[in-house]
């Protein structure tokens, strides 16, 4: 697990955990990640469009967020561009 506290010995996770701790990027933004790939194995249509955005908004959108972060660069407007951004590419 890369959660503060939480130990593994896995050296890809050290190496995730010390970015998250480094950065100080949110943990929920990789579970939103997480989620979205597990949706990935189970489902391929979605029958309205606010399934879909759903799904951008927990697969492509937390890679733009994280970037943000990374980049100080996190203003609420920003963070809207972000998102319009990821969920109109990943569509």
């Amino acid at each position: 697990s890369c959660t503060p506290g939480e130990a593994d010995t896995a050296p890809l996770f050290q190496h995730l955990a010390q970015a998250v701790r480094q950065h100080n990027l949110p943990v929920s933004l990789l579970h939103d990640l997480l989620s979205a790939f597990r949706q990935d194995i189970t489902r391929t249509r979605y029958a309205t469009y606010p399934e879909l955005l759903d799904y951008c908004s927990r697969s492509a959108n937390p890679v733009g967020r994280l970037l943000l972060r990374l980049f100080h660069a996190e203003s609420p407007q920003q963070l809207a561009w972000s998102d319009a951004i990821c969920s109109s590419l990943q569509l």
